[in-house]
C-alpha cells in the first residue's frame, strides 16, 4: 500500500488564510513535516498547529542557513527519505511550507527528490497577503508586476525594475540600502515595506520612512512606478 504526500501551504502566518483544502489534508495526516531553519520554531506548523491531529508524528526538518549549499542539501536528502519511507507505509504525509510550496519554497527541493510527483495545494504567497493589508491594487490593465529577490546584483535588479510597473521584491535583508537606491533610479515614486503581514506582528511603513539599513526575514517591499489613482 503506498501512502500518499501533499505539500502544503500554510499562507503568510495567520490561520484564517489557510484553505479548507489545507486544513482537510493536515487533519488527516499521520504524519507533518516543517522546516526549522538553525532550530527556530517553524512558522508554517506554528500557523497550522491547532488541526494537526494529536496522533500525528511532527517531523521537524533541520535547515541550516549556511553560504554552502551542501549541509541543506543534505537535510533535504534525509527528509525526503524519511517522506517516502512513510509513504511506501501507507501513511498520509503532509508537508508544511510558508506561503506557496511552488513559490521560493523549500518543498520544491523535496519534491524533485521523491519518485512520483505529490500533490500540492496552494497558500496566500507574502506579497498578495503584503497587498491586503495596505491595501493596494497591485496591477490595473496592461500593467505587469516582478516578483524579485533583493539578491540578485545591482543591474540584474535594475533591469527586472525597467520591466515592470509593480515590484514586489523579496528576500532583501542587508541588501536594503542598494534596492532602495535601485528603486528610486528607476523612477518607482511610491513604495511600502511590509512586515510580517497578516499576523499580529505586522508593521507598514513607507520606504523612504525606513531608516535601518537592512529588514527581517518576513519583510518585503512593494513598490510602484507611479502613485495608484
Amino acid at each position: 500500500m503506498t501512502g500518499r504526500v501533499t505539500g502544503v501551504g500554510t499562507g503568510p502566518g495567520d490561520p484564517e488564510l489557510l484553505t479548507r483544502k489545507a486544513v482537510a489534508v493536515i487533519e488527516a495526516a499521520d504524519a507533518v513535516f516543517y522546516v526549522e531553519a538553525d532550530g527556530k520554531p517553524s512558522r508554517a506548523l506554528a500557523t497550522v498547529d491547532a488541526f494537526v491531529p494529536q496522533a500525528a508524528a511532527r517531523c521537524a526538518i533541520s535547515m541550516p542557513m549556511r553560504a554552502d549549499p551542501a549541509e541543506g542539501q543534505a537535510s533535504y536528502d534525509r527528509a525526503a527519505t524519511e517522506i517516502r519511507d512513510r509513504a511506501k507505509a501507507g501513511q498520509s504525509v503532509a508537508v508544511l511550507c510558508e506561503g506557496d510550496p511552488l513559490l521560493y519554497g523549500s518543498f520544491i527541493y523535496l519534491m524533485d527528490r521523491l519518485p512520483q510527483r505529490p500533490a500540492i495545494v496552494p497558500g496566500v504567497p507574502s506579497f498578495l497577503a503584503a497587498a491586503s493589508v495596505l491595501p493596494a491594487g497591485l496591477v490595473r490593465r496592461s500593467e505587469s508586476l516582478s516578483l524579485i529577490p533583493g539578491t540578485l546584483p545591482t543591474d540584474a535588479f535594475k533591469q527586472r525594475l525597467e520591466a515592470c510597473d509593480c515590484a514586489a521584491i523579496l528576500k532583501t535583508g542587508r541588501h536594503l540600502p542598494r534596492v532602495r537606491a535601485a528603486l528610486r533610479d528607476s523612477g518607482f515614486s511610491r513604495a511600502h515595506i511590509i512586515v510580517e503581514a497578516t499576523t499580529a506582528a505586522q508593521q507598514i511603513v513607507p520606504l523612504e520612512g525606513y531608516t535601518d539599513d537592512t529588514l527581517p526575514y518576513f519583510a518585503l517591499i512593494l513598490a510602484w512606478k507611479e502613485a495608484a489613482a
